[in-house]
């Protein structure tokens, strides 16, 4: 359910997989006698448009940048974002699969070139963990809320422009741009698929925090 969430906030992710499949494809086309090279397929469309980043190269974020985006985006001490186990620090826990080094014990001095299978499943922990604690202090605190108060102070009366508000803080916090209209939109549209939660608000505060917070354009720069 969520999966399908994150993927309508990301058009550019779905356009470029359907670019790439349409490359491959379009090299495995001719009949069985053998197209002559150069030959075009009438099957395939004359040109491919694929998603272009906007930056020329863009890089993962090292541990210390990325505890330092979140914790400045969430207003949260560093040390409160995420502690596996309730005392190791996540960032310290998760080093090397974050692209940072540990060169006193490990004598790891180098980040791995090859990011580990395992790096998504770092990141999306140390996101949910963090937006977590934020959900939590601000709608235990609604006075104080620093980015749901809206929805914070009565949930059950929260409407669609209190959460689309939200939304927009939740860009300009860890994006620092204003949301897309169907970046909005669909983070907004999100509450509709928690009806069988016994705290929607409090779950949409976490779950769309966490799908910023783990979008690309978070993680990398």
């Amino acid at each position: 359910m969520f999966r399908n969430f994150r993927n309508r906030i990301a058009p550019s992710r779905v356009l470029l997989l359907s670019a790439l499949a349409a490359f491959a494809l379009s090299a495995c086309g001719g009949d069985d006698a053998g197209d002559p090279p150069g030959t075009p397929d009438p099957e395939q469309p004359a040109e491919i448009v694929q998603a272009v980043s906007s930056k020329a190269v863009v890089k993962r974020k090292r541990p210390s940048l990325l505890a330092n985006d979140l914790a400045q985006a969430l207003s949260l001490p560093r040390a409160e974002l995420c502690q596996e186990l309730s005392a190791y620090d996540c960032f310290e826990a998760h080093q090397i699969l974050l692209g940072g080094v540990e060169p006193f014990v490990l004598r790891i001095d180098e980040p791995i070139e090859v990011a580990s299978v395992a790096a998504p499943l770092a990141a999306d922990r140390i996101a949910l963990m963090a937006c977590g604690e934020r959900a939590e202090r601000d709608f235990a605190d609604p006075a104080s809320a620093v980015i749901f108060g809206e929805i914070a102070d009565d949930p059950a009366a929260a409407d669609k422009d209190a959460y689309a508000a939200v939304a927009d803080r939740l860009y300009e916090n860890l994006l620092a741009r204003p949301a897309r209209d169907i970046e909005r939109d669909s983070l907004v549209g999100f509450l509709d698929e928690l009806g069988e939660s016994q705290e929607p608000a409090r779950d949409w505060a976490q779950l769309g925090c966490y799908a910023v917070a783990t979008s690309t354009e978070f993680l990398f720069y």
